[in-house]
């Protein structure tokens, strides 16, 4: 898949990122209220309309959610550079500081493994592959691609509107979502993986314009 570079609104000076990344997340939470009013008021679920499709979702992110934080895995490479140390603080987290109970790609297999789901992945065409095939690539990518795996961060850390509702709809159809709901803990713009990113970028920006 092509992306359309003039689409995309992204600010052209560092000083200006982390208003474009609350102005987006202010927008998908507006976004997800009128989600839930439509809800309240009678609206269907407009992600899965049954626990099949669900099923069906969880399978396919499955490669994807199982490489859960390895674009920052060649960070640990700079652990003597105190401007990569929230890269590193969150690449930790991601793997649950040592915990296997509080490690992502631990908690996502075992939500597949409590439904039944968990060999299913087999299946799957190539293209269910591409993201987490990137993700690893970044996990190995030598110094120079530093600003691909900053950028890549930066964009993946922040709040999308499907996750918002995708852990709601789960839940309402008896799917365990601590997984998706983490994610909108751990990663919020406050004090989370999204604002660790933004930093990161203002950092290494300064020192390494």
């Amino acid at each position: 898949d092509k992306i359309d570079q003039k689409e995309i609104d992204f600010p052209a000076t560092i000083n200006t990122v982390k208003q474009w990344c609350e102005n987006d997340n202010k927008e998908n939470c507006e976004l997800f209220q009128t989600y839930l009013n439509r809800r309240q008021n009678g609206g269907e679920r407009e992600y899965f309309k049954n626990v099949g499709q669900a099923f069906e979702f969880l399978i396919k992110v499955s490669p994807t959610k199982k490489v859960d934080g390895a674009w920052l895995y060649s960070s640990v490479h700079y652990w003597n550079d105190p401007v990569f140390h929230d890269l590193i603080i969150t690449y930790l987290e991601e793997l649950g500081l040592g915990e296997p109970k509080a490690n992502h790609v631990c908690i996502y297999d075992d939500l597949l493994r409590s439904l039944g789901l968990d060999s299913f992945d087999l299946l799957l065409e190539d293209e269910y592959y591409h993201n987490a095939v990137i993700q690893l690539a970044l996990g190995y990518a030598p110094p120079e691609f530093i600003p691909e795996i900053v950028g890549f961060n930066l964009g993946y850390e922040q709040l999308p509107l499907h996750l918002l509702i995708s852990n709601y709809e789960l839940a309402e159809l008896g799917i365990d979502s601590k997984y998706f709901n983490l994610h909108i803990t751990i990663d919020n713009i406050d004090n989370g993986h999204a604002d660790k990113a933004i930093k990161v970028i203002e950092n290494i920006y300064d020192k390494y314009r």
